[in-house]
């Protein structure tokens, strides 16, 4: 087994704990390229029993699961090294994995975006979000793929150089998500929602 073995023991030091031993931060094994990193590097693939795999972004979905780094090279590998992994057939195709992986990543990032706006960690429209970028308050900022005047701000055009800054959807397709009939850039205020949108996108 692998994967489960890469799941529970791959792990590194990282701080410390309360009791003052280290503290070690999960890792995980590509199944394609076998290099080790951190789980938000990678995407987790669950099997069912007919031998399809989907892609389980949150890492937590039910049953077994193995590692691949959502790269072309990876991806391509998918079928033999998730075979290996698991060891059982996989019948999911390379090109339909990538389709489900993009299906997924996209879900992912409207369930992320959604949950902000509930929260209330967004910051809605060129002004709102160059003063959140200017209080230090923003953790990440997603900008509409047809916002050129929005992308084109000074604080949009730095956090784009910090690596700050993902561009996702339409300005439309943004709207809806945070309820406005259209808007450019929006700001998360939240880092550990920030992180999450990051990899997601």
């Amino acid at each position: 087994m692998e994967v489960m073995a890469t799941e529970s023991q791959n792990s590194v030091s990282g701080g410390r704990s309360a009791r003052g031993g280290a503290v070690r931060a999960p890792e995980r094994t590509c199944a394609a390229c076998r290099k080790v990193g951190p789980p938000e590097s990678m995407v987790r693939w669950v099997r069912g029993e007919d031998g399809s795999v989907v892609p389980d972004l949150k890492g937590s979905g039910f049953g077994r699961g193995s590692w691949l780094h959502p790269r072309v090279q990876c991806l391509a590998k998918l079928v033999p090294a998730l075979s290996r992994s698991f060891r059982a057939p996989v019948t999911t195709s390379p090109e339909a994995a990538v389709a489900l992986l993009r299906s997924a990543g996209d879900k992912r990032v409207r369930d992320l975006l959604g949950a902000a706006r509930r929260q209330r960690k967004l910051a809605l429209g060129s002004a709102a979000v160059e003063d959140a970028l200017g209080r230090g308050l923003a953790g990440l900022l997603v900008v509409a793929q047809d916002a050129r005047a929005a992308a084109e701000t000074p604080g949009v055009r730095r956090a784009v150089a910090e690596g700050l800054a993902c561009a996702w959807g339409s300005k439309e397709r943004l709207g809806r998500i945070v309820g406005r009939p259209e808007v450019g850039v929006v700001a998360i205020l939240d880092d550990r929602l920030a992180a999450a949108l990051f990899d997601a996108i």
